[in-house]
């Protein structure tokens, strides 16, 4: 079975920042690890995740016009990409696309996509925050307060509070994360340079087209 762990090595620094990535990796996580995987229970933890993805990224762009981030526009451009591919998973789970392919392609957009943006964009701006003294619990705001600035659909609110037992109003058990980050046969991925920020960002594979994936 793919799984996924945050690994120490994406820390930022910043308490809240790596907190909030925690908590991406272990709802991507649980989607990989739903027990008695069916459509009916994969596609609402893929919903629960892509929810999450929208407040956290929603979060930190609060943060970057807070301290007037000087890489928000390329940062927030990284964002878009993140989330486009996070809501292609759940549309190829709803469009009836083999599960074991769904968990695959979700497996290769965290391992490529967002640990090299955690590594090589978030850290940054966590950097800047710190700079600018916004460490604390307050420095990313809650999903409320971004509802209500009309940041963050109404239908994510919430989504930040604490799950303990299992995903809200999804109704499936989550399981706790394993440790160890399987050897799943990926090769580093390709990159692609953006223009005039120097940072170079993978190419996600689509792992519909890999022979790795196990079924």
């Amino acid at each position: 079975m793919l799984r996924l762990e945050f690994p120490d090595d994406l820390l930022t620094g910043h308490a809240e920042v790596d907190r909030q990535h925690r908590m991406l990796f272990d709802a991507a996580d649980r989607v990989l690890a739903v027990k008695q995987a069916t459509r009916d229970t994969v596609v609402p933890a893929l919903r629960f995740l892509l929810s999450y993805v929208h407040y956290h990224f929603g979060a930190e762009e609060a943060l970057m016009d807070a301290i007037a981030y000087d890489r928000a526009e390329h940062h927030k451009r990284q964002h878009k990409m993140l989330r486009e591919a996070a809501e292609a998973v759940k549309e190829a789970a709803l469009a009836g696309e083999d599960l074991a392919r769904v968990a695959a392609r979700l497996h290769v957009l965290f391992l490529d996509g967002y640990v090299f943006h955690i590594r090589h964009v978030d850290a940054p701006l966590a950097a800047a925050a710190r700079d600018r003294g916004l460490e604390g619990a307050d420095a990313l705001p809650p999903s409320g307060v971004l509802v209500q600035a009309g940041r963050l659909g109404p239908e994510h609110e919430g989504v930040d509070a604490p799950v303990t037992t299992g995903t809200p109003d999804v109704g499936i058990d989550l399981p706790a994360v394993t440790t160890g980050t399987p050897d799943v046969g990926i090769d580093p991925p390709a990159v692609s340079r953006v223009p005039d920020d120097g940072v170079e960002l993978p190419v996600v594979a689509d792992a519909s087209k890999d022979s790795w994936i196990k079924h």
